[in-house]
C-alpha cells in the first residue's frame, strides 16, 4: 500500500490469523488515511546476497536494480497445497499490487495451536 512508517501495535503473543489475509489491516489503513509526510523516506540497500536457513527452509535478501521485487515458494507434503510460487514487482514509487489482501490458507489440525 506504500505505507512505510506505521505504528501497529498487537495486545498478544502474536499477530491473529483473522482469515489469513491482511484484509483487516487493509481497511484499517484505507479508513485511517495515508499522509505524505516530508522527511526524507529511510531504507536499506541490499548490496550483496545474504540467506537465512533454518532447516529446510531458508529466506534470502538480493540486490535489485529497479524497484522492488519479492518472490515466495512454499512447498508443503499436502496435496491440497503442494508447490506454490508468487511473484510481485513494483518499480520505485509505485504502489505495490494490492494481492495480500487475499485470504491464504491454513490446517485445521493447527488451529488449535495456532
Amino acid at each position: 500500500m506504500g505505507v512505510d512508517n506505521a505504528i501497529i501495535e498487537v495486545d498478544g503473543p502474536e499477530v491473529p490469523i483473522m482469515d489469513g489475509s491482511a484484509a483487516a489491516f487493509v481497511a484499517a489503513i484505507d479508513q485511517a488515511g495515508i499522509v505524505t509526510q516530508s522527511a526524507s523516506r529511510r531504507f536499506i540497500q541490499v548490496l550483496k546476497p545474504v540467506q537465512v536457513a533454518i532447516g529446510d527452509s531458508f529466506g534470502e535478501l538480493r540486490p535489485h536494480a529497479g524497484g522492488f521485487r519479492v518472490e515466495v515458494e512454499i512447498d508443503f507434503a499436502n496435496p491440497v497445497i503442494g508447490r506454490q510460487n508468487f511473484l510481485a514487482r513494483s518499480q520505485p514509487r509505485k504502489l505495490p499490487p494490492r494481492d495480500f489482501a487475499r485470504p491464504d490458507f491454513g490446517f485445521m489440525n493447527d488451529v488449535a495451536r495456532l
